[in-house]
């Protein structure tokens, strides 16, 4: 459930060299007990079972993240968390879709060989809501961030198809484009966006990198 890490999360590196801070960052958060985190978990699949979602389960998704380096997440886990991001009856918060996504990313870099039709799953999914309604930058700046984030991560995945390959980098290109002056008024948010473009840079789909190098060249006027 829980156990050290050591895997290199790169917006963690690009923040500890660039002074940036971040809510999901483990000098802001004293990580929950085992009992906690267990808990958490087990209040998410009562949420996906009773197909109801309430503050205390927000929570447990807060419990979670503040984890995050410690936190393990399993593919049980990672299923359950799609299969409420992709529940037709439940009424999600926005602030719990930068959670998931989170919580998502930490399964995909922890995961030593993460299942390629599980992560087809999850590309489908976040595909969907970002084509949706519920997707608003003005309500979660966030948002925005942690999808380039998960997106390069899943880009650069050795085990994900080259079919979800290109659509995250698809979709990676579109937010860009349409999102990147979020920014400027939302300098904290830097480090996961560049980390995002690092994962996609690295991945062997050579779809697109050179949109991905002009947004980076771009930044710097």
């Amino acid at each position: 459930m829980a156990k050290a890490a050591s895997t290199l999360f790169l917006e963690d590196w690009l923040r500890s060299v660039s002074g940036y801070g971040n809510s999901f960052s483990p000098r802001n958060h004293s990580a929950s007990s085992a009992r906690a985190i267990i808990q958490a978990w087990a209040e998410l699949r009562d949420s996906l079972q009773h197909q109801s979602f309430q503050s205390h389960h927000l929570q447990s998704l807060k419990t979670l993240v503040n984890s995050q380096t410690s936190l393990h997440v399993a593919e049980p886990q990672a299923k359950l968390l799609l299969s409420i991001l992709s529940s037709p009856n439940l009424y999600l918060p926005h602030e719990s879709y930068t959670l998931f996504l989170r919580l998502l990313y930490i399964w995909v870099r922890k995961s030593a060989r993460p299942s390629s039709v599980l992560i087809d799953s999850a590309v489908e999914v976040i595909s969907n809501l970002f084509s949706s309604t519920q997707y608003d930058s003005k309500k979660s700046p966030s948002l925005f961030s942690e999808a380039v984030l998960l997106l390069g991560s899943f880009s650069f995945a050795p085990l994900a198809s080259e079919i979800s390959k290109t659509v995250c980098l698809e979709l990676l290109c579109k937010l860009l484009a349409e999102e990147y002056q979020l920014l400027g008024s939302f300098s904290g948010l830097i480090p996961e966006v560049l980390a995002g473009i690092g994962y996609a840079l690295s991945s062997s789909k050579s779809v697109h990198f050179v949109t991905i190098l002009d947004f980076i060249l771009s930044i710097w006027g």
